[in-house]
């Protein structure tokens, strides 16, 4: 039995087929309905080209097979519009639901179908893959949910009420982050590995990108080194040259030297990649419009770190740990040259112009 049909199954007592829509028309059919929604819509965009020498320029009709993957990826709000189109009422809850589910696990399908032209490098993008998979957990609590939640899944969908919306939010899966990843790693030259970290993850990787990660981890196993024993002037001076890194509180030297080195081994990046005898340690932005100056710079007023100050830290720990890297950053939906030469000033080749 498909792991589809088992899904429904365990989801949905009514569903009798992967491709049928759980509905009171018996008509309804998913494949049908979700169809016209793919075919109408897709967030993949065009705006970063296909470097000649990259993975993508190997894989024959890539752009294409990846504005497929795109645009299954779910939308309660064009689901509602559809169905009102075609049934002039809102679906039932657990109708959102089950589109909700049918589109996570095609995306997820579609994905792992996206072979690349070397073994490993279709293990990379088949590990990101596995990032958003539904694991046995969110498994059990899909189950859980249509189990303590009948009067909710059996009653039609509100609009106007977010709790509704909200209600669904977990079952969501937020697919941008890591198929703009993908995307990325295919599209530009050289590039080695996704999901990069600055701790040990040597097991989990490819060869090539052990050795971007081993580089890495081994630079903060050094700086940790260095660290000890510095006296509280040398720690001061750091902080003012390296504020983004050291400026991490703490109630004595011990303590402000381990937040410190804890926040370098949490950082990851995005994609990283070797062209021309030139190592990249490359950030990945999906915002859904172009970046501004006005948007690079944006704080929400001090509730977060602007986009700017995000990249700032990357470019202290490159300098701070001696890193053979150079920064890039990727706007898929593009930057104005305005707040790309913002970038470019602290030393960030930026793509998306």
């Amino acid at each position: 039995m498909p792991y589809f049909t088992i899904l429904f199954f365990l989801l949905f007592s009514c569903a009798q087929h992967i491709s049928r829509l759980p509905s009171d028309n018996s008509e309804n059919n998913c494949a049908n309905a979700v169809t016209n929604i793919y075919q109408s819509h897709s967030n993949y965009t065009n705006r970063i080209q296909v470097s000649p020498n990259s993975h993508g320029a190997r894989l024959p009709g890539y752009e294409a097979k990846m504005k497929k993957i795109f645009s299954y990826v779910p939308s309660i709000k064009r689901f509602v519009q559809e169905y009102k189109a075609e049934n002039q009422t809102t679906p039932l809850n657990k109708e959102v639901l089950a589109y909700l589910v049918t589109a996570n696990k095609k995306v997820i399908s579609e994905l792992s179908s996206l072979k690349a032209h070397h073994p490993d490098i279709t293990k990379v993008i088949q590990r990101a893959r596995e990032g958003i998979d539904y694991n046995e957990k969110q498994l059990e609590k899909l189950r859980s949910f249509k189990s303590e939640h009948r009067e909710f899944l059996s009653r039609r969908y509100d609009e106007s009420n977010k709790s509704d919306k909200n209600t669904f939010r977990p079952y969501k899966k937020e697919f941008y982050g890591v198929l703009g990843e993908v995307d990325v790693f295919m599209k530009i030259e050289g590039s080695e590995g996704i999901g990069i970290h600055f701790d040990n993850r040597l097991d989990e990787l490819m060869p090539n990108e052990r050795t971007h990660n081993r580089l890495l981890f081994e630079a903060v196993n050094n700086a940790e080194s260095r660290l000890r024993g510095i006296s509280t002037e040398a720690f001061n001076n750091l902080r003012q040259r390296y504020p983004l890194i050291f400026d991490r509180g703490g109630d004595n030297l011990e303590e402000r030297i381990e937040r410190s080195v804890s926040w370098m081994r949490s950082k990851e990046i995005d994609i990283v990649a070797s062209k021309q005898g030139q190592k990249y340690l490359i950030e990945v932005k999906n915002y859904s419009k172009v970046i501004t100056k006005n948007s690079l710079n944006d704080d929400y007023g001090g509730r977060k770190k602007s986009i700017f100050t995000q990249q700032k830290e990357l470019v202290e720990l490159i300098e701070y740990l001696d890193l053979p890297y150079r920064p890039m950053i990727v706007f898929r939906r593009g930057i104005t040259e305005e707040a790309a030469q913002d970038l470019e000033n602290i030393g960030f080749q930026v793509i998306g112009k």
